[in-house]
């Protein structure tokens, strides 16, 4: 699954496997293995108010019950019954207080079920779901019914073994009005399509073995266009309409060429399902709470990472896309043929799925992706996840679930953007061609079944002839991660490593680092740092450690070192000028020391390259955010950030078509950035951008949401209206990002008066964007703090998506609001926010040890060399 924000931690454990009910009846939170599925015969009907059906699962029974137990949540479980040999036996339904509590269906027998093979039945009737999971509908007056079952949403349209070790086939038919089209994992069966009045029945072949989590059906008035890999796999992109198919183009070629690529590197062709035709087909939902779910065979997207209009959507789109496709193609192999056994591996899933997605990326030839997609992997990945686990209450990558309640939130940048990081220094470890000899080796010893981590390394240890696991093992089973300090020694190098933290904090943490050293003569040299303290020769006075930024570690050299290597930034390639910005204010930051010397030499780092300068002007930015407050401080900044990059948005010729894709991302980076800081010439571009669609309808194409940003308090009403049209499948968040720009204090109030008239899952990323930009963060906050119910409510009580709302108000930094916001954090009393409440803790904690160096960081802005 790929989430637009990645801004969600993980609950505290609630401890042992069982917990007992007021009944004193025990209640498992993961079912046992006593009855195990095999295959579901599922027959679904959708109403127009509501869905009802039955299913038929086949089981294996180990040893003789007189009750089974399944989940099931906000369903009505009608009946249920099992026949085992040659006989029906009708169990009542048990669904209590407790049984709702721990989301279950207990169905007791009147007399005691044998061992063997046994076949319940069942029938059920629910309502859709207005929280964007399980069941639901949405759009205009063209509705689209979809379904959303990970991690554990299955159980709310059927009763069912919903956790992902209780894999099965599936069959899968769908009654629904017969102008729909009906879509499915497996392709249909036209031949035994039934109609009847103004309905059809629409049955599905039998996919391959799945977990549940992975089944979806979709059913709307939908349009298509298709094309064929090379190894057969049929591809559709499917549309509300002609048109909105049309914009699935650009989707459909990275996915075509993805497959092509995915089936070389992990060995194994696409077979879905392995009998019958192989077909994937890719939708975008209108409303939908992630960006994009793997279900296999057929995808579901929300609609701003599949569709682009090429001339009129912007770069961020386009790069959205490619990711997001070649994202969920790459769980085809990992994460649905080879399954994580619990959701302690959740990170399988998902930082390989953002790993290899970037491999894809590159793969697929320029003409579709002219980018540079390392440098992206950096910039959303490496730095973010070393931001979000540089703070105190992060969590290991392998993070214990005992509770399904509390997988929601290990959806985060830990799981995805760390151990997709993790995984890149690996594959960089132990070589390209070693890790994917390893990783086929782990998909077929593991296909159609479950893996987890240890034999994810068995693997690759393996192909690479030395046991990897204890080193990969200290990176997964521990949260943060290390800082090596540097220092020379006579002759010798000195490598040290202690854990990092923002905060202050350290403790005996320690890692098997792989380290790789760029000396003066360009030579490198790889080493293994696995004890407190390494002692190397020194080839050179000049060395870079962590060589092109392959390394998930932050590097502390001594002044003299890190002096003759500024004196070299010039020669180095763009993601060691990056790491070494990231290191250099990362470890200011964490004030290690040296945040004003840093600061005043800032402009010797900063460079005309995309990651370069968004890096470095981040640093500035950040700053910022921290001291929105202080005019003094904000003024500073400001006078930095244009004395560096006034010139070159002087220099941008807004009339002129960009076809650099790096070119238009710095321009707008640029620009988006002045607007904030106040320079003449991005206001003075954007308003006469503005003023010439407004009076010659001149398209605004790559700079729209720019230009909104730029003249949002002028034109909000406008902007509103566009957003509702949603004429593009950009537009909606191109007026959110515009909401940054807001400067009046009656804009901002009419977008707080019509939060409610924006779809649920953006009500979260409005707030977390004026918060960001500070223009209104404490008023933002405060609306936020004296609202809880009325904005849980909002989202549909939807804990992803209020997760968005509380993780913006880590942004305060001032007294009075850090007051507020405590209380506020305090009183949040539903399950799955806990450790979203901490990551707000301790950022705010952050800001406010940032804020008690005040003035070094004011002198640094003060003066330059």
């Amino acid at each position: 699954m790929k989430w637009i924000e990645l801004m969600i931690g993980l609950m505290p454990m609630i401890e042992g496997r069982k917990m007992e009910g007021s009944s004193g009846t025990e209640f498992p939170r993961r079912l046992d293995r006593t009855v195990v599925p095999s295959h579901y015969d599922l027959h679904v009907k959708v109403m127009d108010t509501g869905f009802c059906g039955n299913v038929g699962i086949r089981v294996d029974i180990s040893q003789p019950v007189d009750e089974i137990m399944m989940n099931a949540k906000e369903l009505d479980v009608l009946s249920a019954g099992i026949e085992i040999d040659g006989r029906r036996i009708d169990g009542e339904v048990v669904m209590g207080d407790d049984e709702k509590e721990y989301e279950v269906v207990r169905i007791r027998f009147p007399s005691t079920i044998p061992k063997g093979e046994g076949y319940i039945v069942g029938e059920f009737c629910g309502d859709y779901n207005s929280g964007l999971v399980g069941f639901y509908k949405s759009g205009g007056e063209s509705k689209v019914y979809s379904t959303h079952f990970e991690p554990t949403d299955a159980r709310r349209v059927f009763p069912c073994f919903d956790q992902p070790d209780m894999k099965a086939t599936f069959s899968i038919s769908i009654d629904a009005p017969s102008n729909l089209v009906v879509l499915s994992n497996s392709p249909s069966v036209p031949s035994l399509r039934k109609e009847y009045g103004d309905r059809a029945i629409e049955y599905f072949t039998k996919t391959s073995k799945m977990s549940t989590y992975l089944v979806a059906f979709v059913a709307g008035e939908l349009e298509y266009i298709e094309d064929w890999s090379k190894s057969g796999v049929r591809l559709r992109v499917y549309g509300q309409g002609k048109e909105e198919a049309s914009w699935g183009r650009y989707g459909l070629e990275v996915a075509k060429r993805c497959i092509d690529y995915f089936e070389e590197y992990f060995g194994i062709e696409y077979e879905f399902p392995e009998k019958g035709m192989a077909k994937i087909d890719m939708i975008g939902i209108p409303s939908f709470g992630s960006g994009a779910m793997e279900n296999w065979g057929l995808i579901t997207f929300r609609k701003e990472s599949l569709l682009y209009s090429d001339g009129k959507d912007s770069v961020e789109q386009k790069k959205n896309v490619a990711e997001t496709v070649c994202h969920e193609l790459g769980h085809m192999w990992f994460g649905n043929l080879v399954t994580m056994e619990w959701w302690d591996d959740l990170w399988l899933n998902e930082g390989f799925a953002t790993w290899i997605s970037f491999k894809g990326m590159s793969e697929i030839g320029k003409e579709y992706v002219d980018w540079d997609v390392e440098g992206e992997f950096v910039l959303w990945n490496v730095i973010r996840g070393m931001l979000e686990d540089g703070l105190g209450k992060s969590h290991k990558i392998r993070m214990e679930v005992s509770d399904p309640g509390e997988i929601g939130e290990i959806f985060d940048a830990i799981s995805y953007s760390k151990g997709a990081s993790i995984i890149r220094m690996v594959e960089k470890y132990v070589g390209e061609s070693v890790f994917m000899s390893g990783i086929r080796r782990y998909i077929k010893e593991h296909m159609y079944g479950n893996g987890n981590g240890m034999s994810l390394w068995k693997a690759i240890g393996e192909s690479y002839g030395k046991d990897i696991s204890s080193m990969v093992e200290g990176w997964i089973s521990q949260a943060g991660y290390p800082v090596i300090s540097v220092s020379e020694s006579g002759e010798n190098l000195v490598l040290s490593q202690r854990r990092y933290s923002m905060l202050g904090k350290s403790d005996d943490s320690m890692w098997i680092v792989p380290v790789v050293i760029t000396w003066g003569s360009g030579e490198n040299e790889s080493i293994e740092v696995g004890e407190r303290e390494v002692v190397i020769p020194r080839r050179s006075d000049v060395y870079k450690v962590n060589s092109s930024y392959a390394g998930f570690y932050r590097v502390l050299y001594e002044a003299d070192a890190l002096r003759r290597l500024e004196e070299r930034l010039e020669e180095m390639g763009d993601m060691d000028r990056v790491n070494m910005v990231e290191d250099v204010f990362g470890l200011g930051f964490g004030l290690y020391g040296g945040i004003g010397e840093r600061l005043r030499k800032i402009g010797e780092y900063y460079s005309d390259g995309y990651c370069v300068a968004r890096s470095t002007v981040e640093k500035l930015m950040r700053i910022r955010s921290v001291f929105y407050d202080d005019a003094e401080i904000v003024s500073a900044v400001d006078k930095r950030v244009l004395g560096l990059i006034e010139e070159r948005i002087e220099s941008i010729d807004t009339s002129v078509c960009e076809t650099s894709v790096e070119r238009i991302s710095m321009n707008k980076y640029l620009l988006s950035v002045g607007i904030e800081v106040g320079s003449a010439s991005a206001m003075r571009k954007v308003s006469e951008l503005w003023r010439r669609h407004v009076e010659e309808g001149a398209e605004l194409g790559e700079l729209r949401w720019i230009v909104y940003k730029g003249v949002v308090d002028d034109n909000l009403e406008h902007l509103i209206g566009e957003y509702k049209s949603g004429r593009r499948p950009g537009t909606r968040w191109e007026v959110i990002s515009g909401f940054s720009g807001i400067k009046r204090k009656e804009s901002f109030a009419e977008v707080v008066k019509r939060l409610c008239e924006f779809s649920v899952e953006d009500i979260g990323v409005v707030i977390a964007i004026i918060c960001r930009s500070g223009n209104f963060r404490d008023e933002m906050v405060e609306y936020v703090v004296s609202h809880r119910e009325e904005l849980y409510s909002m989202v549909q009580k939807n804990v992803m998506l209020y997760n968005t709302i509380v993780m913006s108000l880590r942004h305060v930094s001032s007294d009075p609001m850090v007051e507020k916001v405590s209380e506020f954090l305090s009183g949040i009393k539903h399950s799955g926010s806990s450790l979203s409440i901490e990551k707000v803790r301790d950022e705010i904690e952050w800001r406010r040890r940032m804020r008690g160096v005040r003035d070094e960081i004011l002198a640094g802005l003060c003066s330059s060399e």
